[in-house]
């Protein structure tokens, strides 16, 4: 018996981690509360992705500037749109960004990308305008009532941004011509599927490629944090027990995964325990 035709092949995307500043040195309890006092070989990465097929280009995520570098310490080597100019990809033909939550060091050079839609769940805008509309102590206890754990020096860099960048993020929100709120999972193509991964901030999403690599954001930081397991205690968490879920719920797809901070690794039983959903 003759078979049908054969269903076409489906174009993957290309995949590209675009590295755009450093911190080095940096000791491991640094990068979360339970680690090593003595270790110093835990340096960060900062990064923004590009998911590309044909014409058609992704980008998660959107990174910090020079200003923002200096500020904190970090050695920058490019703006993250430069990068994406040296694949080829011009900055303001691009559209379609998708942020995995709203901390500087992910979506502040939204701007740099005037012509894409701006893919955020909706969680990250209101908590981020409830902050907006604070200031001085007011804020300090606006940002310990949302967060179930903040490290000082995560309270410090937050009202730091905040005060500095504050008609950035006013612009950003106002422009509700190019955002596109989240509200649970959205599937932009048949390959790129965003997910909710809430816990490290409320509206946190990841993106899975190809239901094989998880582009994970800050819901995994780096293989060193990820093999700590339930026993990971980041500095920086808006509620502890839905960080775990999320890590769980990447657990449960097997694959690669590229942590908001570090290299790609294969995610295996290692991490915490998909049962945990």
């Amino acid at each position: 018996m003759a078979s049908g035709p054969a269903s076409p092949a489906i174009e993957p995307f290309e995949l590209y981690a675009i590295r755009y500043a450093h911190h080095a040195p940096r000791k491991q309890h640094e990068n979360f509360i339970n680690g090593d006092l003595h270790e110093e070989g835990s340096p960060l990465d900062y990064f923004v992705w590009v998911a590309r097929r044909g014409t058609q280009v992704f980008l998660i995520d959107t990174g910090f500037g020079p200003e923002a570098a200096t500020a904190r310490g970090r050695q920058h080597f490019r703006m993250p749109a430069e990068g994406l100019k040296l694949l080829g990809i011009d900055p303001e033909q691009v559209a379609d960004v998708i942020l995995t939550h709203l901390h500087f060091d992910h979506c502040e050079n939204a701007d740099a990308f005037p012509r894409a839609r701006v893919m955020v769940h909706w969680r990250e805008v209101e908590m981020l305008e409830c902050l907006l509309q604070a200031q001085g102590p007011q804020l300090t206890g606006e940002i310990t009532r949302h967060y179930e754990v903040v490290h000082p020096q995560y309270l410090r860099l937050i009202e730091g941004r905040l005060a500095a960048h504050r008609d950035h993020y006013r612009a950003l929100l106002a422009d509700r011509g190019r955002l596109c709120l989240i509200e649970g999972d959205l599937d932009p193509t048949a390959a790129i599927a965003v997910r909710e991964t809430s816990g490290h901030t409320p509206g946190h999403v990841s993106v899975l490629v190809h239901g094989a690599l998880w582009i994970a954001g800050d819901a995994v930081t780096s293989e060193q944090e990820w093999r700590q397991g339930e026993q990971s205690l980041p500095q920086l968490c808006w509620r502890l027990a839905d960080y775990h879920r999320s890590r769980a719920r990447i657990a449960g797809t097997p694959g690669l995964v590229l942590p908001g901070h570090g290299d790609l690794f294969q995610a295996v039983t290692a991490g915490p325990a998909a049962a945990a959903v």
